[in-house]
């Protein structure tokens, strides 16, 4: 019995000690993002081109150990690309406010992690009308740090959310690809 407890007491010790902060200890922090996002709608059986698009926005966030609970906007005004022609040449505003867990590796100065959100995202169809709903969101990234209060970052997610315009279903599906830096304090 005692050698259990002693063998879980050392892993814990060294999960504890695997698992601080590369930053110095700090654990709030906000941050800016930039980059791009690849979208595919789906409306009314029609086919649609991917059309990509810059997306920029921010981030605040709270890091314990290995795990971190983040606030994120951004948005994104993606052409649309129809071979419907009345479709053809519109602005699609896509935005997205939700929170995302993330799931560090600990390694120094380079953290890994892994992303898992639930947030509202709208978007709307110039001249048609827009929506707004709850989607989710998976995705993969890298901090890196350059001293205790800067981390410059790299993250790739996928968000997938429906919507409704007209009374029809409006699938719409992402990849976004985006860059930024956290500030901690």
């Amino acid at each position: 019995m005692m050698r259990k407890y002693g063998i879980f007491m050392l892993a814990f010790a060294l999960f504890l000690g695997l698992n601080k902060n590369s930053s110095g200890g700090e654990f709030f922090y906000l941050g800016l993002q930039g980059g791009w996002s690849s979208q595919k709608l789906d409306f009314r059986d029609m086919e649609f081109d991917r059309n990509t698009a810059f997306l920029y926005g921010v981030k605040a966030g709270i890091r314990i150990l290995s795990i971190a609970l983040e606030g994120n906007y951004f948005q994104a005004a993606h052409n649309v690309d129809a071979a419907d022609v009345s479709l053809d040449d519109r602005e699609v505003d896509y935005n997205h406010l939700g929170l995302s867990l993330r799931f560090f590796l600990p390694f120094p100065l380079v953290n890994p992690y892994l992303t898992l959100g639930y947030g509202r995202y709208s978007a709307g169809i110039k001249g048609l009308g827009d929506d707004g709903n709850s989607g989710y969101n998976l995705g993969l990234g890298l901090e890196l740090h350059l001293g205790r209060r800067l981390a410059l970052l790299g993250e790739a997610k996928y968000n997938t959310v429906g919507l409704t315009i007209e009374d029809e279903d409006l699938k719409v599906k992402s990849y976004t690809l985006h860059f930024g830096m956290n500030y901690y304090f």
